[in-house]
Order: structure tokens, then C-alpha cells, then sequence
């Protein structure tokens, strides 16, 4: 894990001064304190590039194993991890490749040389990277599958600035930004769930380089961008035995978490009380005898409390754990520090809390943190996902069975009162704006902010495009940029051990009455995990989530937030403030209340940030 920046050219005659180049290493310290260079490559007399990195040592510290990483064949700056490296070393070694080093970046640096391009497909990891081929005289810039580390860019004629945080490219380029004032909107009428509609960020003209993505620039300054993995050509297959699925599953998943588990320092994990992150604390411990440590929020709010679910797991896996418990902030410094560092509004009260153990851990001086993110996404693990798969099945003779069982077991947890007329919905499209039940927002607005829901399509079957859509779109892409962001903070690498391509496509590949079966999301996932997990955890329906109201993070009635919230020029032309008055001052307000409230001052304090 570590940061990258840097700036491609075809302006010969123009070089970086001394104070930018120490500037911008100075700002990427956070992300890689470990060791930073900078270097400038002269590719022809046609064009040049200057690539910075900043690492964070996870897999082999040694300094032979620092980056830019440089051999016979060409140029590395690599942030992420290569979980299958030792197995694509040995493939290597096998075709004659020799290595000085035990790290993934060299691992990397040789599948690039010998495959090009086509060594994404082998990859199994995380990454965005910068790779110059000196024979080839080519560069290679590459994301993953499921758009886990970031990487933005800014293009003008004869500039390519980039870096995994704009802050970089910003300091590079000098110049003010213009604001995204559509993608802003957004932000405060949706929520998080319409930020990856589009590759556009909260400025114009820096865009994030599309998940799944390569771009390729030759030495002619000619761009050529392509996709190198499609969801889309997964297809269920029809036939498959349930009980041989679910030992095949437990076979990906165990694989899975071994390899996520290799790493040269220690590793935490999240943990919340519910499936996905209780089945990687309890593989970790109990098959592979890891001694990993576990964080939990702790609130005195009973809608998200699972202290005894956490304390369940906890006793059962004899690891140690600590809770980091909530109090009402009277003040923004720590969020206005993740907002400045990001650049860009938290898109959710819950990476906030995510936030607060990210802290906790670095002070612990652990470096890589576990997190569920995806599982709910591959196996549908949301109560909306129930709701897809009753629309999906309700021709067929299952519906009244699922039917019930959606009205016994389900229905009585809904928060969105919109949903809980079950006959109503399933004669509806089920759009977007109705699975959020946003419409209360709109009474902030001073004008109505409505935008077309767009199609996508990423799996021929209905119920799992809904799913795919958010993997790609609504839910896991916004999840991973605010987690990321916000860990490489407090110099930590995330990670999520779900994510992974063999777990895609075969979860992908099962028929959905697999997934959701006898009133549980998961189905498959939870028998899966049979052997690991208590019974307590198995049979609970109820989904949680990690999450808090914003006003018992946030005292809005305290004058230093009231100043911070109120004063922007740019929402109060935008907003009804005196209606959001009102919220600060009821005793309860809805779960989008919430959400809106905090995006209303995450928006204040990135808008007086810049501008």
C-alpha cells in the first residue's frame, strides 16, 4: 500500500521546481511514511514523465523493495497488494526470471514485462499502478477489477497529471479547481449511492480512472483506454447441487483469506457483530492461527447496539478486542482533517466511525485492517436484495413461499416504511430513489433536484444485474474509495477479503434460490461458515449494519458546528436552512434525516475548504 503521483508530458522545456517535488512528497507522507523518491524519466525527445511514490511497507520492508522499483526491463510505482505473488513467482522463476527481492512489487513488475497487459488477467489483488516498459518505450496504467485503490487523473494537450489522492494532482498543476457543482448536488440528495453513476469527482475535470480499466500511452503521447474484465460474462449455471456449492464455496472463501492474509506486519479486523466480518475473524483464528486483533464501535444507540453478538464472537475466538466507544463531538477537527486530506465530503456518517478505528489501530501500530466490504454485494445480504429476488421469482410456484416468509421474518425490521406494503412494491419498477425513500429530502431544496436513474447492464438475470449494480455502481465502489482514503489517513492498508474475482464468479454462477432461501439473505454464505461461526450469528436475520445517527456523533446544537453548518453562502442559496433547523431540534429524525444532516456538513466544511 502507498502512494503515487506523478506528471506525463510533452512539454520537454518545462521541469517541476525543487519546492513542488518536495511539496508533493511532504503531502504524501500520510499515505507512505516509510520512504519516498521521486524520479524523471526522458522517454524521447517527444516526451517525459516525473513519477513520485511514498511507501507503506507491508509485504518484504526491506529498502531493496522500495519504489519506484527499478530493474533491466522498465519502471514500477505501485499501490496495492498482489495476493497470488508467490504462486506467480514460482510460474516466473519457471520461465527463467530471476528476483533480488521477496516482494509482490517485483512479482508485478516481471508479469508486466512478460505479459503486458495480459498479466492483469493472472493478478489477484488490489492495485493502480504506473509501469514504463523501456523496451517497449510504453506506458501502462492499471486499476482493479472492483475499483479497491484509487487513482485519479487530469488531461489537458500536453499534460497527464495523476495521483491516488487529488490533493497531488492538485499541488502538481497549481492551479485553483473548478467545482463539480452537479456531482455536489448529487451528494446531498442521494447520498453516496449515485457518486459512481459516473467517473467524475467533486472537481471538474479530474476523473478516476474506471475499475476493471488500463490505459495505455506510447511514446507519441497517444492514449488508448481498455476494459480487461467483464462481470458480464459470468452465467448461472442451471443444475448445480446445493451441498457441493456450498463445500466448493467454503473451499474459494478459506482460500481466499489465506492469501489475504500474507503480510509482514499485523493485522487487525473490523468487527461488527455480523456475518461477513465475524467469518474472517474466526477462519483467521481458528484455521489459520492468526492472532489478529478486533475493533468494534461501541454507541449507546439501541438501533445499531450488537455488543452481545461482538462479545459472542469475541469469547468464542479467544482473540483480543477493544471497543472504541461514541461520544457526541462538539466540534469538526477530525472530520475536517479526513475531508482536507481527501478533498471530498465523507459520503457517509459510517466511514466516520470507520474513521474513529482507524485511529485506534494506527496508535496500536497495526497496519492492515479486515472489513467485510462486498460480502453483502456477492451473496445479497441487504433486506432491498430480498425484495429484488421476490420480484424476480413471482411467477414462479416459490413466490408464496418466499413471500411468507419475507412478511414472517423480514418485514418488521424495514427502517423504510415505503417498502413494508410487500404487494404495493412488487407492482412497482423499484427504482433507486424508492429503495433509498429519499423523498423527504427534497423538501430541503429550494429547487427539486431529480435526475434520470440510468440502465445498467451487467448479467443477463434480472436479480443478479441488481446485484452486480451494487458491486459497481451504488453501494461496494463508494464504500472502497471512502474506506481507503480514510485508512491510508491514519497510514494503514484496508482490506477486503470478499472481493475477490474466484469469489465473483462462482457466487455469480449459482442459482439464486442459493442465496436467498428460507427467509435468510446469504444462505449459502451462512452454511459456508457453518463450521466457523456460532449458531447465535447462522440464524439472526437481522441486519444492523455499521452505522450511528449523525446527531449522536455530532452535537448540532453546539455553536462551533452551528457556525460551520450554517455559514456556507453556497448551501444556503441551495438549501432550506431553516428547515434543517428543524431537525437539529426534533427529538427523532429518520434514517435519511440523518444521512442528509451529515452530508450537509461534510458538504460545508469541504466547500469552505476550497472555496
Amino acid at each position: 500500500m502507498c502512494g503515487i503521483a506523478g506528471l506525463i508530458t510533452s512539454n520537454l522545456s518545462s521541469d517541476l521546481s525543487s519546492q513542488k517535488i518536495k511539496s508533493t512528497l511532504k503531502m504524501m507522507a500520510i499515505r507512505g511514511p516509510d520512504f519516498q523518491k521521486h524520479v524523471e524519466v526522458k522517454i524521447n525527445n517527444n516526451l517525459k514523465f516525473n513519477l513520485f511514490h511514498s511507501r507503506l511497507a507491508i509485504i518484504d520492508p526491506k529498502s531493496i523493495s522500495n519504489q519506484p522499483f527499478e530493474d533491466e526491463s522498465g519502471i514500477l510505482s505501485f499501490n496495492g497488494e498482489i495476493y497470488n505473488y508467490i504462486e506467480l513467482r514460482k510460474s516466473l522463476i519457471k520461465k527463467g526470471y530471476k528476483f533480488k527481492t521477496n516482494s509482490d512489487t517485483e512479482v508485478l513488475s516481471k508479469m508486466l514485462d512478460c505479459y503486458g497487459d495480459q498479466a492483469l488477467d493472472k493478478l489477484d489483488g488490489m492495485w493502480s499502478f504506473f509501469y514504463y516498459s523501456k523496451k517497449n518505450k510504453i506506458i501502462l496504467i492499471s486499476r482493479d477489477r472492483f475499483g479497491e485503490k484509487p487513482f485519479y487523473f487530469y488531461k489537458s494537450r500536453k499534460n497527464f497529471y495523476f495521483g491516488s489522492n487529488i490533493n497531488y494532482i492538485k499541488n502538481l498543476i497549481g492551479n485553483k479547481l473548478s467545482l463539480n457543482n452537479l456531482k455536489l448536488k448529487n451528494y446531498l440528495y442521494y447520498g453516496f449511492r449515485y457518486q459512481d453513476i459516473n467517473n467524475e469527482t467533486f472537481f471538474k475535470n479530474i476523473i478516476e480512472l474506471e475499475k476493471s480499466h488500463f490505459l495505455k500511452i506510447d511514446q507519441n503521447f497517444k492514449i488508448i483506454k481498455k476494459r480487461y474484465w467483464k462481470p458480464n460474462n459470468t452465467r448461472i449455471i442451471k443444475g448445480l447441487d446445493y451441498q457441493r456449492s456450498v463445500e466448493k464455496l467454503r473451499e474459494i472463501v478459506l482460500d481466499t483469506i489465506n492469501t489475504r492474509l500474507r503480510a509482514d506486519v499485523k493485522i487487525a479486523c473490523l468487527l461488527s457483530g455480523g456475518i461477513d466480518s465475524t467469518a474472517l475473524a474466526m477462519v483467521a483464528s481458528k484455521k489459520f492461527k492468526k492472532n489478529i486483533k478486533l475493533y468494534s464501535i461501541r454507541s449507546n444507540d439501541l438501533n445499531y447496539d450488537e455488543q452481545n453478538f461482538i462479545d459472542l464472537i469475541v469469547k468464542k475466538s479467544s482473540l483480543k478486542h477493544e471497543y472504541i466507544d461514541l461520544k457526541v463531538s462538539n466540534n469538526t477537527n477530525y472530520l475536517e482533517g479526513l475531508i482536507k486530506d481527501a478533498n471530498s465530503p465523507l459520503l457517509a456518517v459510517t466511514f466516520y466511525l470507520y474513521a474513529l478505528i482507524n485511529r485506534k489501530i494506527k496508535k496500536d501500530n497495526h497496519r492492515v485492517l479486515f472489513s467485510g466490504i462486498g460480502a453483502d454485494e456477492m451473496f445479497a445480504g441487504y433486506y432491498t436484495h430480498f425484495l429484488y429476488y421476490l420480484k424476480s421469482i413471482s411467477k414462479e410456484k416459490t413466490f408464496k413461499k418466499n413471500l411468507l416468509e419475507w412478511k414472517k421474518h423480514i418485514s418488521k425490521n424495514l427502517t423504510n416504511k415505503s417498502l413494508k406494503n410487500i404487494e404495493k412494491v412488487l407492482k412497482t419498477k423499484l427504482s433507486l430513489n424508492q429503495i433509498i425513500g429519499n423523498d423527504q429530502i427534497k423538501n430541503y431544496f429550494k429547487k427539486n433536484h431529480l435526475i434520470k436513474e440510468k440502465n445498467y447492464k451487467f448479467n443477463d438475470d434480472f436479480f443478479k444485474n441488481t446485484l452486480s449494480k451494487d458491486m459497481f455502481v451504488h453501494v461496494t465502489s463508494p464504500q472502497l474509495r471512502d474506506s481507503d482514503q480514510i485508512s491510508m489517513f491514519n497510514s494503514i492498508e484496508n482490506r477486503s477479503p470478499f472481493l475477490s474475482k474466484k469469489i465473483y464468479e462462482f457466487s455469480f454462477s449459482l442459482p439464486n434460490r442459493f442465496l436467498i432461501e428460507g427467509g435468510y439473505n446469504k444462505k449459502i454464505l451462512r452454511d459456508a461458515m457453518k463450521n466457523f461461526l456460532p449458531p447465535q450469528i447462522l440464524n439472526n436475520r437481522n441486519k444492523v449494519g455499521f452505522n450511528a445517527n449523525t446527531k449522536n456523533v455530532f452535537n448540532f446544537r453546539d455553536k462551533n458546528i452551528r457556525d460551520v453548518l450554517f455559514s456556507n453562502n453556497y448551501l444556503n442559496n441551495l438549501i432550506n436552512m431553516e428547515k434543517v433547523e428543524m431537525i437539529i431540534k426534533a427529538e427523532k429524525i429518520t434514517n435519511n434525516e440523518s444521512h442528509f444532516l451529515f452530508s450537509l456538513l461534510n458538504s460545508a466544511i469541504f466547500l469552505n475548504q476550497n472555496y
